[in-house]
């Protein structure tokens, strides 16, 4: 009967109405995405400064990067026990749950924390080479932990805010928009540090080069001097950036799914992910991805410096422009890849796919046609545009693989245990690059000579080698990794109705005892 029907579409309606609520105000979207940009920003102005530390401060490339890569096997560890912490909401013992949730204390105590040290490893005690060694050390092995527990915490987060794949991609772009912000203020310090440097060589660098090992080390010590005043403003612009992350805890706070059952034992339970398909071909891809990804940006001032030979203001003013122009093509595809990705009509994967495919054929035409700076750097501004795409498709598979778990496990939640050791496991491209980088002091390239200095051929046909062949190969590689992933088509549709489901039985809950409280039929 129709008074029978009444009170069903009454659950339903506030159901409904429930379910639209969870779409979040675009403020909130933005504030959450503040915090979400920091570790990304953070990774930046971490990478920057070791190839400060490197060209500008002389440090031997072979011994720095040597030790960084016992870091980045530390980083491997602390990365999984990370996530660990987090799914257990180890913080929430001396945070309210209700007030706080599970991802914002970390948030709170780790933003100071990272502010800290990115101003250490910035303005450093002293620019002896020995001694800036080991504060390197020591600032990136705190670093490492901090930044490790934001991203996991900012990425778990959202995967409990956003379980709908439209609107989570939306939040990417604004992730996108922070992390360019606060890389914008890590190349100003970058940039300043090398002008001035190199401010007042007045092309000495012809006779230094001539000069004996004390004279060029004198050299690059006055050098490094002027570099290190240059950095104390540009440096505190680059810390108040991070402190803007506060805004994302008190959208953080609202994450307090609770899990019905908590992680058990990490291996245990890495182990019965890497059972699924589509979390090993998630983890692959993430290792192949770190991995050319750094290619580009660890190598960056290395070929500026030694095959295009660039010195001074030359040199800054390339290193700024190709990261500014990266970055505006990067906001300006990054609205378009949203709103493509988020419509049912359109393929993400083939776009992807597309993208890397393009920028492995035209890549190796510009670097080994010219050494000219400029035209390395359209050929950077040709791969910014041809592999935007992929953030966003990895950004929709992750959260696919964690919504996938998900249902599974009949609600267990592990997305800590998921970020945290994806994270982990893109720590392996970075000891990949590392040793990369230490082989380009084995191919020749000599770093502590003074700027301008003749580099070994062999070792200029390393840095090619790497730009113009090794990032390529990956690219393809790439492509193939992509299509093996399971989740697509009929099977990624059922996983959104699912999810779907599962959010509308939830408020169809709330909305019955709603109902019921209205009723008087129970207290609330």
């Amino acid at each position: 009967s129709e008074q029978e029907k009444e009170p069903e579409e009454q659950l339903n309606a506030a159901a409904s109405i429930q379910v639209e609520e969870r779409v979040h105000s675009r403020w909130m979207n933005i504030r959450t995405a503040a915090g979400s940009g920091v570790p990304l920003g953070g990774l930046f102005a971490v990478a920057a400064a070791s190839q400060v530390y490197t060209v500008v401060y002389k440090v031997p490339v072979n011994k720095l990067l040597t030790a960084t890569l016992v870091m980045s096997i530390w980083n491997i560890f602390n990365n999984s026990i990370l996530g660990t912490l987090q799914d257990n909401e180890t913080l929430n013992r001396c945070f309210d749950k209700n007030k706080w949730g599970r991802r914002a204390p970390w948030l709170v105590t780790h933003i100071p924390a990272g502010v800290i040290f990115i101003f250490l490893v910035w303005y450093p005690v002293s620019v002896e080479p020995d001694f800036l060694l080991i504060w390197f050390i020591i600032c990136v092995f705190f670093i490492n932990w901090i930044f490790s527990a934001l991203f996991i915490a900012t990425a778990s987060g959202i995967a409990e805010l956003y379980p709908f794949k439209e609107e989570r991609l939306r939040v990417d772009l604004w992730i996108l928009f922070w992390a360019i912000a606060y890389s914008a203020f890590t190349v100003i310090a970058f940039g300043v540090a090398l002008l001035e440097a190199d401010g007042e060589n007045d092309g000495s660098n012809i006779t230094i080069c001539d000069g004996t090992r004390e004279e060029q080390d004198d050299f690059n010590l006055a050098v490094s001097e002027r570099a290190k005043k240059a950095t104390l403003g540009p440096v505190a612009l680059l810390s108040l950036a991070f402190t803007l992350a506060f805004l994302s805890i008190k959208p953080m706070s609202e994450a307090k799914l609770k899990t019905e059952e908590a992680p058990g034992n990490l291996f245990v339970e890495v182990r019965d992910l890497f059972r699924k398909k589509a979390f090993r071909v998630f983890i692959w891809f993430t290792i192949i991805d770190g991995t050319e990804s750094l290619i580009d940006l660890g190598f960056l001032i290395y070929y500026l410096s030694y095959v295009s030979a660039l010195t001074g203001f030359e040199r800054t003013v390339y290193l700024g422009a190709a990261p500014a122009i990266g970055y505006l093509i990067a906001v300006a595809t990054g609205f378009l890849w949203v709103n493509l990705f988020s419509t049912k009509k359109l393929n993400p994967t083939r776009y992807t796919q597309a993208g890397l495919f393009c920028h492995a054929l035209i890549r190796p035409l510009f670097i080994f046609t010219t050494d000219s700076a400029l035209v390395f750097i359209v050929s950077f501004i040709f791969r910014t545009v041809f592999i935007s795409p992929r953030p966003y498709w990895y950004t929709a598979v992750r959260g696919w693989v964690i919504d996938d778990d998900c249902q599974q496990n009949a609600g267990k939640r592990r997305e800590g245990i998921i970020v945290g050791f994806g994270t982990t496991i893109r720590s392996v491209g970075l000891i990949v690059i590392q040793f990369l980088t230490i082989g380009m002091s084995s191919a020749g390239i000599d770093n502590t000579l003074p700027d301008g200095c003749p580099q070994d051929e062999y070792g200029i046909l390393y840095l090619k080698l790497m730009y113009g062949v090794l990032g390529p190969v990956i690219c393809l590689i790439e492509i193939g990794i992509i299509e093996l992933f399971p989740i697509k088509g009929e099977m990624l549709e059922k996983l959104l109705e699912a999810q779907r489901a599962g959010m509308l039985i939830k408020s169809v809950v709330e909305a019955e005892i709603e109902v019921a409280a209205g009723a008087g039929q129970i207290s609330l």
